[in-house]
């Protein structure tokens, strides 16, 4: 019985060590342009685009939603990101995603231009409680 107790505790030990010399190989393996911010993007099978701080417990669900808007004509259009809570019917808070819509997801990179203007058009959603954000462009279609 004490070898039993022996080997089992001897197997943890090798398995928690092959298990922090991989965390630890990812971990220096990623650089610095490798990193995610807390953004991501999800597209669903409508075709829409939402950027968020997306979470999948208990449910699929995106905070400080953000909705990708094309507007203007086939040979101009332009990309403006709305606030979710800025849609015509006034949603407030959390929106909930039907995990079985979502086409796929993925993090947005740390420091990019994405991430940026999402901090910062939260910033202003923030200091502007009275008048919601109308949009953000995002630069032209071709």
């Amino acid at each position: 019985m004490k070898k039993l107790i022996i080997i089992l505790l001897a197997a943890l030990v090798v398995l928690l060590a092959l298990w922090v010399g991989l965390l630890a190989r990812q971990t220096s393996s990623t650089t610095p342009k490798d990193k995610a911010s807390d953004y991501s993007a999800v597209y669903l099978s409508t075709g829409d685009i939402y950027f968020g701080k997306l979470s999948w417990f208990p449910k699929a669900k995106l905070r400080d939603a953000w909705l990708l808007q094309r507007t203007g004509t086939t040979e101009q259009a332009r990309y403006v990101m709305v606030p979710f809570r800025s849609a015509l019917w006034e949603p407030v808070g959390t929106l909930w995603l039907n995990a079985k819509q979502v086409i796929f997801w993925t993090k947005i990179r740390a420091g990019s231009d994405t991430e940026r203007k999402l901090k910062d058009a939260m910033t202003d959603v923030q200091n502007s409680q009275t008048q919601p954000q109308t949009g953000i462009p995002q630069g032209t279609g071709q």
